[in-house]
């Protein structure tokens, strides 16, 4: 039996005030079925449908021979089988279905290049895809003399062409989507260069069978064009629902999509040739049309609520923190008290025995059924730069590893080469005993996370929806929100003090709300192993401290594997059970706290003089830097 489970995010402001976030319904069906859309974006469909329909009822009436609205219906229910049922089923009926489908394929196309390139600009006609589909067309009219279907044909072929100029002139180690964006402006500039050449030197006819067709008309469409446009076009979209949900994870930047466990690169490539074949349809099938899919995703992100921005409020009662401080403690506990009582309601679950004091506990001791990670004689670099040369480490099993060094040594490389993120040009990473670049790519993302240095949330996102897209290595196409997805989001959004921030879009928040988000997005993938790419990045003292006390109880607890790239020497010395330092793509020490950070080590690996003094409070290892005379 299907069951609706209504689950309502909770918006809290800086005084606490409960606020409905965006409502969403999560369809289950057993353990096989689990599907999550927002109510408002359900609601904007229906409508769209109705308002579609009704226009259709018009259109099929307008013309030179006019058809009343109460005509058509006949029509349509079999109840008139004259010669307005010949007008309307035979000549317009083709047309009408046909500009449905293809403004639905053209706003498809345009939302996976929007999403690819991560601009609003990714529009295919910009990009040149479009441009390239006339081309082909122009070039089938030259040659062959035209035709529908050969013109079709040539559209297909001429914008799979341009697409594979502009990914090969785009490519440089992967394909950024500004770089696509500007390349593909300069293919369609000498494009538009070679069609005016084209329709120049073909004779007056073909010509004007040019103009006529690059105008854009649907006029004369029959069944029988109207069949294959629909198959191709269903062909197409049915592979985008096969390649599920990557797209979405793809916009959030090349690192975070690939410690999720997306294949960066072979995804985009995918979704590229389904976005060429859309676009090339269209055009085969009604010349260059360049402003529905430019228009469409924007038009829809705005309708369904994704691209809008949410007023914040500040102060209330009992005078709320500025937005960007924390809420008082009364304010907090306010909040989550309403949170619990909304029945459907995103559950504020402490992580596993992380909530406990952990005052006075004792550093874990290696866990030898913990994973392991290592590296063995490992080269990184990128485009032919050597970084790290011939790298040997094991990083500690069930313990706090924590990485410095000067910037520029190596660091941030070494956890992408530990993540699989960078392709090693020698040697090999060891995840539990197996090379993994032998492992698959959700395999990976379910024992390994990663919070990078850099990621991009999209435009619009609320927390609630960017923590969740770390259960993505969990889910399947047709399994995309179990309970355990909402109870891992939950019990990460409490750990990490953003479950108030729920419903608030990410791009309104201040730097370190940001930096907590992604810290529980990776919470919520619940690998065994962290690594962490400078986690305090933008944090206050006070949040960078609460950061590092969390993940250390949740070492503690759960006998998690953490690595995490530290700048501050006093907070990898308190917080990590093990120390490596860098130097020049190097390991220069690795051991305990005590034994690395010494003050002969860190004059040798930072040119920094400095003392070593007993730290009062953790009994570790405090640097004090020497006052230049």
């Amino acid at each position: 039996m299907t069951v609706l489970d209504r689950a309502r995010s909770t918006r809290t402001t800086a005084s606490a005030t409960d606020s409905a976030g965006p409502r969403t319904i999560v369809i289950r069906r057993g353990d096989r079925l689990s599907m999550r859309v927002r109510a408002r974006t359900i609601v904007v469909v229906a409508v769209l449908v109705v308002i579609a329909a009704a226009a259709a009822v018009v259109a099929l009436g307008v013309g030179e021979y006019r058809v009343d609205p109460a005509t058509v219906l006949s029509v349509l229910t079999g109840r008139d089988t004259g010669f307005d049922s010949v007008v309307v089923l035979e000549w317009r009926m083709p047309r009408i279905l046909l500009a449905l489908v293809l403004g639905a394929v053209l706003g498809m196309s345009g939302a996976i290049f929007q999403a690819l390139t991560r601009n609003p600009l990714g529009s295919p006609d910009i990009i040149g895809f479009g441009i390239g589909a006339y081309t082909g067309a122009l070039v089938a009219i030259a040659v062959f003399g035209g035709g529908y279907y050969l013109m079709a044909g040539g559209a297909i072929v001429g914008g799979m062409v341009a697409a594979v100029a502009v990914y090969a002139l785009a490519y440089r180690s992967g394909v950024a989507g500004f770089r696509l964006i500007v390349v593909g402006i300069a293919v369609s500039a000498v494009l538009n260069s070679v069609n005016q050449w084209i329709v120049i030197e073909i004779d007056l006819k073909q010509a004007i069978t040019a103009s006529v067709w690059s105008q854009g008309t649907l006029s004369g469409v029959e069944w029988k064009q109207l069949v294959p446009v629909a198959v191709c076009s269903a062909v197409a979209i049915a592979a985008v629902c096969a390649l599920g949900p990557q797209l979405a994870v793809l916009q959030m930047g090349d690192d975070a999509a690939g410690a999720l466990g997306v294949r960066v690169e072979r995804v985009r490539l995918a979704y590229l040739v389904v976005g060429v074949v859309l676009v090339a349809v269209a055009t085969a099938a009604a010349g260059p049309i360049s402003f529905v899919a430019l228009a469409a995703p924007q038009l829809a992100r705005r309708l369904s609520g994704g691209g809008r921005r949410r007023a914040r409020r500040v102060g209330g009662h009992g005078g709320g923190a500025a937005v960007g401080q924390r809420p008082r403690r009364t304010d907090r506990s306010r909040a989550h008290a309403a949170a619990r009582r909304c029945r459907h309601g995103v559950c504020r679950w402490a992580l596993p025995g992380v909530a406990a004091d952990h005052a006075g506990t004792e550093r874990t001791r290696m866990n030898d059924s913990a994973p392991t990670l290592g590296a063995r004689d490992l080269v990184l670099g990128y485009g032919g730069r050597t970084i790290v040369d011939g790298l040997r480490v094991d990083i500690a099993p069930g313990a706090v590893t924590a990485v410095v060094g000067p910037n520029a040594c190596g660091k941030s490389t070494l956890l992408r080469g530990l993540s699989r993120l960078l392709a090693p040009t020698r040697g090999q990473v060891v995840l539990d005993g197996h090379d993994i670049s032998t492992l698959r790519t959700k395999e990976v993302a379910r024992r390994l996370g990663l919070l990078p240095q850099t990621s991009i949330a999209p435009e619009g996102i609320t927390v609630a929806d960017l923590v969740a897209r770390g259960r993505f290595p969990h889910q399947r196409v047709l399994r995309q929100f179990s309970r355990d997805d909402e109870r891992a989001v939950a019990e990460a959004m409490t750990a990490t003090g953003v479950d108030e921030l729920a419903g608030r879009p990410v791009d309104e928040l201040s730097g370190g709300q940001r930096q907590r988000v992604w810290v529980a997005m990776v919470l919520a993938q619940q690998t065994p192993v962290i690594l962490l790419d400078e986690p305090t990045t933008f944090l206050d003292i006070a949040h960078q401290i609460e950061l590092l006390d969390l993940f250390r109880r949740l070492n503690r607890a759960q006998g998690s594997t953490i690595v995490a790239v530290l700048h501050d020497l006093n907070h990898a010395c308190r917080f990590a059970d093990v120390v490596i330092a860098m130097k020049d793509g190097a390991i220069v020490a690795q051991g305990a706290p005590a034994d690395v950070i010494t003050a002969e080590l860190v004059e040798e690996v930072y040119g920094l003089p400095c003392r070593i003094i007993d730290d009062p409070e953790s009994h570790t290892p405090l640097v004090i830097p020497r006052v230049s005379r």
